[in-house]
């Protein structure tokens, strides 16, 4: 079942920073839908993509963390957000999709070099790090 994010940013947030974002969603298995919207799963992921099946913990959770922290940290007023989701996800008994260390999360191929996978796996890691 599919999530659905959309927001508007104001225009004068910088373009390295609304590629950030744009980015960080791809990267994280999203696609992008128009503008600031974006869908997970993809619509027609590419065959055999290992990122076909929900995987909240993994994929729909970090690229939203990620988004959040950007605006956070660049003082970016959100003027519009919304979320929906029509999902449900889990793991129970070994079945399902579990939560896994930064370096064995599955991420789409890099586009042009930015959000190398070492910096979305430090990244991850580092939230981690910072609850310990």
């Amino acid at each position: 079942m599919p999530i659905t994010v959309t927001f508007d940013l104001p225009n004068n947030v910088g373009a390295n920073d609304r590629t950030r974002i744009l980015l960080a969603f791809r990267r994280f298995g999203w696609e992008t839908i128009g503008g600031t919207a974006y869908r997970y799963p993809p619509l027609n992921p590419a065959p055999g993509n290992p990122l076909n099946a929900e995987d909240w913990f993994n994929h729909v959770v970090p690229a939203l963390m990620y988004m959040r922290a950007l605006i956070e940290r660049r003082g970016i007023q959100v003027t519009n957000f919304t979320i929906d989701a029509f999902s449900s996800t889990g793991a129970r008994a070994g079945v399902g999709p579990e939560i896994q260390d930064a370096a064995a999360i599955v991420l789409s191929p890099a586009i042009g070099g930015v959000l190398s996978d070492r910096r979305l796996r430090t990244w991850v890691a580092d939230c981690a790090a910072a609850v310990a």
